[in-house]
């Protein structure tokens, strides 16, 4: 899929959701076989969901600066429930982070339409593991938010050691 008219001079605008095979099951989501390039690149979200005593969470991370945002999952039970739980989410974190020009001008454009891909790289995959490993500590004593903040603060190999906080919002 790539950019798509909707009219005269209106590309059609998305959010990418990228699920793990975990997360698109537990949701019942078919995703299609091959992963589906993002309309624009600041709409593109990988998402993955991991347990910490007994609550459940979705790790949301942005395709390319790892930038991310833990939610609570609960009653997110559906792909419905799940888009509205993750927009939320990413809204009232980036405005808690000092994001909410990022969000306003580059992800709640693409909100009119949401598209479920496959994460399909590994080095995203392995970095939400690594995040969601590290996340698992510090939710004992955080916040879901102050435990984004920790995480976006850690240096990423994938990003030659700077943290994603150094790189959103991106371009």
């Amino acid at each position: 899929m790539s950019l798509e008219e909707d009219g005269a001079d209106n590309v059609r605008r998305m959010l990418t959701l990228r699920l793990t095979q975990k997360l698109a099951r537990r949701l019942r989501v078919k995703l299609p076989p091959e992963v589906q390039p993002a309309t624009h690149p600041c709409a593109d979200w990988c998402c993955h969901v991991f347990t910490v005593a007994r609550h459940r969470y979705f790790l949301v991370t942005h395709a390319t600066t790892y930038f991310s945002v833990i939610l609570r999952a609960k009653g997110a039970t559906n792909p419905s429930d799940f888009v509205t739980t993750v927009t939320a989410g990413l809204r009232m974190y980036l405005a808690d982070a000092g994001h909410t020009f990022a969000y306003e001008r580059f992800i709640a454009p693409e909100l009119a339409a949401v598209a479920f891909s496959p994460v399909g790289n590994r080095q995203i995959t392995g970095v939400m593991n690594d995040f969601a490993r590290v996340a698992s500590f510090f939710l004992t004593d955080l916040s879901p938010f102050e435990t984004s903040d920790r995480l976006n603060e850690v240096p990423v190999s994938p990003l030659g050691g700077k943290s994603p906080v150094d790189l959103f919002p991106p371009g």
